[in-house]
């Protein structure tokens, strides 16, 4: 792949997980505006005061979520089906275990370094496929985060599938 296709292929996969994420978000805040509030004036004014922008991060709505599952919500919570999950082995993969995962990919994708430069080659050996977008993390020593079409689409379908999930769930009070 040409550098300059080799770049414009990561800001693709960037710019649709933050995309993505962002739906995942407004799925995530309609389910706790279901849980606290009984009339759409109060769900207005929650999303306005208390999930808005900058006052509950993601991470933090994520722990709600699984704490409203856990406690009140667990007969839903264990409908949920992973898409993720590749080894039937390992059992059912809960939807906290995947929107954790989830934060954790978008983290990278927001905040890690791109090696346009194969500098992993060159400072680890560290080589890397053409056909994959390479991020570098550093921390006490290399490591290399790489993400292929398939595993992109992989993480794009679970994002889509829990944002669903969350949307289309109703309590039953």
């Amino acid at each position: 792949m040409a550098p300059e296709d080799y770049v414009k292929l990561s800001i693709e996969y960037r710019g649709l997980i933050l995309h993505e994420i962002i739906q995942l978000e407004i799925g995530i805040n309609l389910y706790l505006m279901e849980f606290f509030c009984r009339d759409i004036d109060r769900e207005i004014d929650f999303q306005n005061m208390i999930l808005g922008d900058e006052r509950m991060t993601l991470s933090s709505k994520v722990q709600v979520v699984q704490n409203i599952i856990t406690n009140y919500d667990k007969e839903w919570g264990l409908t949920y089906v992973s898409i993720m999950n590749d080894d039937r082995k390992k059992g059912r993969i809960p939807l906290n275990s995947d929107l954790q995962k989830m934060i954790e990919h978008r983290n990278i994708f927001a905040h890690r370094m791109l090696d346009e430069t194969n500098f992993l080659l060159n400072h680890a050996d560290i080589a890397r496929d053409k056909e994959t977008v390479r991020f570098v993390k550093f921390k006490d020593e290399l490591f290399a985060l790489d993400y292929t079409d398939e595993n992109f689409g992989k993480i794009i379908n679970c994002i889509q599938n829990m944002a669903n999930y969350l949307v289309t769930h109703k309590f039953k009070w």
